[in-house]
C-alpha cells in the first residue's frame, strides 16, 4: 500500500522488514520442522508453502501475526501515517527511523533509500538504495532490460531545472530510439520474448530477429514503463511547491 498524500518524489528514506517472518513466527510456536534445514531459505520456504496448502488456519495465523508485528512497531515508535511511504506484508518504507526495532522479532533496517518516485496513480514505485541499485514495485511485466533506463532517474539533477528537463527528455529518447531490439523483448514463458506492436497486438517469439524493428511500438514502451515516473518528477519539481 502506497501513501496517498505524501510527495511523489522523496529522498532519504528507511526500508525495514521482518527477518525471516514466517519461520521465525513458527519457531516461536515450537512448530515441528522435522529435518528441514532452516538456514536454507529455499528449503524452508518450500516446506512452509506446503504446510499452508489446505491449511487456512495456518496461513491466516502467519499473515495476521506479521501484520500485527508491523502494526506494533509503528505504534510503539509513534510513527504517524504520513511517515509511512509504502507498506507491504512484512515491512515498510518510512520517512524516519525506528527508535526501537527488536522488542520481539527484529524489524531489520535493510538500508537507506536515496531516492523514491511514486507514479501519479500511486500504484507504482521506483526507488534506489545508497549503492544506486534500482527497485521497481507495481509495474506489470517488468523485466531486467528496463533497468538500464530506470537507472537514469538516479542521475537526475534536481537542483537545476533546465538540466532536469533535458534529462527527462533524454530518458524518453533512450526508450523511443533504442537500437537494441532486445530492450523491447518482454520476458515470456519458455525463454520467449514478447514484443508490443504498433498494430496494438503483441507477438511472442524465441528469435527476436523475427520481429521487424519498424513494427515495434516503441512509444508504447515509454508510456507503459517510464512516462508515469517522468510525469511525477515533472509535476513534483515544477508544480509541487505551488
Amino acid at each position: 500500500m502506497i501513501n496517498q498524500t505524501c510527495p511523489l518524489v522523496l529522498r532519504d528514506l528507511y526500508s525495514y522488514d521482518v527477518v525471516s517472518a514466517f519461520p521465525s513466527i513458527m519457531q516461536m510456536q515450537d512448530y515441528n520442522f522435522g529435518d528441514v534445514d532452516l538456514s536454507n531459505k529455499e528449503e524452508r520456504n518450500v516446506f512452509i508453502g506446503k504446510q499452508q496448502i489446505g491449511n487456512k488456519n495456518l496461513s491466516d495465523f502467519l499473515n495476521d501475526s506479521v501484520r500485527d508485528l508491523t502494526d506494533f512497531y509503528l505504534q510503539y515508535n509513534e510513527i504517524e501515517d504520513e511517515d509511512v511511504v509504502f507498506r507491504q506484508k512484512d515491512g515498510f518504507i518510512l520517512r524516519k527511523m525506528l527508535a526501537k526495532n527488536d522488542t520481539f522479532m527484529e524489524m531489520k533496517l535493510r538500508g537507506m533509500i536515496d531516492l523514491l518516485i511514486i507514479d501519479p496513480t500511486r500504484q507504482k514505485l521506483l526507488y534506489f538504495d545508497q549503492s544506486g541499485e534500482c527497485f521497481v514495485k507495481g509495474v506489470k511485466y517488468h523485466y531486467d532490460a528496463l533497468n538500464a533506463v530506470y537507472k537514469r532517474f538516479y542521475e537526475l539533477d534536481f537542483y537545476n531545472k533546465k538540466t532536469l528537463c533535458l534529462q527527462l527528455e533524454s530518458i524518453k529518447r533512450d526508450v523511443v530510439y533504442n537500437s537494441d531490439k532486445l530492450f523491447y523483448g518482454i520476458n515470456g514463458d519458455d525463454g520467449q520474448y514478447i514484443f508490443m506492436l504498433k498494430s496494438g497486438k503483441t507477438i511472442q517469439t524465441r528469435d527476436p530477429d523475427f520481429v521487424d524493428n519498424n513494427l515495434i511500438d516503441r512509444r508504447r514502451y515509454f508510456t507503459v514503463y517510464f512516462k508515469p515516473f517522468v510525469d511525477s518528477v515533472f509535476v513534483e519539481e515544477f508544480y509541487g511547491n505551488r
